[in-house]
């Protein structure tokens, strides 16, 4: 979009819809209707799902406080003693699209250092990056491409939504057929990582 000068960004939204619909068809569609489907959530219409290697996630993402919580004793003495909780309220509550996509997400992340771990190389993590010995790059590679497959390959966004929504009726979001095909067969062939 930039090289063509395009610097309105609709116009850069509108051009990249129209390259994804034509790319993958499904996956436009998908959006929409996972979009639909999910709405706000609030505290009280908490969305929760397991993922495969049994982590559970929910919409709801909650933030560590800490409190002192100070008394007199009958002797007159104070104590002061440091609580720290738990805690959530409707800010912290996010639309169920972004957590489906995060928890995917994490559950790359895992996969990947189950993956490294299996093959007894050290790995770190930040977020979605990983962090390897230079001689263990290619074996990252492998494994981020097979988690990526694995995902791809696993309808694991319609396992959640209807996990979330508790309703098995929910239309699958899975690409179906050739697309799902070629873009298994590059995420195989390909030797380098692409976050999007």
């Amino acid at each position: 979009a930039e090289k063509a000068g395009i610097t309105d960004t609709k116009l850069v939204w509108k051009a990249f819809k129209k390259a994804m619909n034509s790319l993958v068809p499904d996956m436009v569609e998908a959006q929409v209707r996972l979009e639909k489907l999910a709405g706000e959530c609030t505290l009280n219409n908490v969305r929760t799902w397991v993922m495969p290697d049994g982590v559970e996630c929910s919409t709801i993402d909650t933030k560590m406080k800490e409190t002192h919580l100070e008394w007199l004793d009958n002797s007159c003495h104070k104590h002061t003693v440091l609580h720290s909780y738990m805690t959530a309220d409707n800010e912290n509550v996010k639309s169920a699209a972004p957590r489906f996509i995060q928890s995917i997400d994490a559950y790359i992340l895992r996969f990947v250092v189950r993956w490294m771990e299996a093959r007894g190389l050290n790995i770190a993590v930040n977020h979605d990056g990983y962090f390897v010995h230079p001689n263990d790059t290619e074996e990252v590679m492998e494994g981020y491409r097979q988690a990526v497959m694995y995902v791809m390959q696993l309808d694991l966004l319609t396992d959640i939504a209807r996990q979330a929504f508790e309703d098995d009726t929910i239309k699958s979001f899975q690409i179906r057929g050739s697309n799902l095909d070629e873009l298994t067969n590059g995420v195989s062939e390909s030797k380098y990582a692409l976050y999007v």
